[in-house]
């Protein structure tokens, strides 16, 4: 509880760049609202050398230890394009170049599952630092709600073959958008682990019915042939291997149609 105190503090004070203002909860004003819908909380700066954003559902907020997570991770990333600007700027003035390109980092989360036992989050960002182009990470989170604690995918699948049947299923359908893309019934992707890469929790129809892979740029093909975002079935082999006390999450409930909220 003191590091998560002492983050949340670190985000709400000015930073050390003087002049810098403090972090504007309600999200920067400027080119960082455009698209930004009403009913998404948001934590972000904006200073002259960097433009800093994380965007989120209101829903998310209604599950107090997934926010926590986003807020520490805003901490840390801010604090790190901070430094990255300033070191920057710094070579800059050392090399008597112009003023260097501006840094950004735009985050958003997506709320993919929220049942009694599990919930689940992954993000999409986009991120300059200077080079040709800017960069694209993914990245997953998924909470045992019970506890309040995170939980890891072969936790989730922890019976026999568990992740080996989830790392089929990804590779399976990985291979398969793989060919599409390039127009090669033999081509074969390299298949990342399932646990080594940002996996999300898909909730349709009151369960956790399938899965998504989230592959950034240079995972699986080259820059030019863009990022996966790899949907597979939740198959009965999977499901036979849920720990038991996450496996109604996956079963089908009756009359439930709702995969969100708290």
């Amino acid at each position: 509880m003191l590091l998560l105190s002492a983050l949340l503090l670190a985000l709400a004070q000015p930073g050390d760049t003087p002049g810098e203002a403090p972090p504007d909860p309600h999200c920067p004003r400027g080119d960082l609202n455009h698209g930004r819908p009403a009913d998404l909380g948001c934590i972000g700066r904006l200073t002259p050398r960097y433009s800093f954003a994380v965007t989120y559902p209101r829903e998310i907020a209604a599950i107090p230890p997934l926010l926590r997570r986003i807020r520490m991770q805003a901490a840390a990333d801010q604090a790190l394009l901070r430094r990255q600007a300033d070191a920057e700027w710094a070579r800059a003035r050392r090399e008597g170049e112009g003023e260097p390109p501006h840094f950004f980092q735009d985050e958003a989360w997506d709320l993919d599952a929220a049942l009694p036992e599990l919930a689940a989050i992954s993000a999409t960002t986009q991120i300059y630092t200077g080079g040709a182009h800017e960069g694209l990470a993914y990245d997953s989170y998924l909470l045992d709600r019970r506890t309040g604690r995170p939980v890891t995918l072969a936790a989730i699948f922890s019976g026999r073959g568990g992740m080996g049947a989830v790392g089929r299923g990804l590779c399976a359908a990985l291979t398969a958008e793989f060919r599409e893309r390039r127009g090669d019934p033999a081509a074969t992707p390299p298949c990342p682990p399932a646990a080594g890469v940002p996996v999300t929790l898909i909730c349709t129809n009151g369960r956790i019915g399938s899965l998504r892979a989230l592959l950034g740029p240079y995972v699986v093909g080259s820059w030019a042939e863009g990022p996966y975002e790899i949907d597979f079935d939740v198959t009965p082999r999977m499901r036979a291997a849920v720990a038991p006390r996450f496996r109604a999450a996956f079963l089908p409930r009756p009359g439930a149609g709702r995969c969100g909220g708290g």
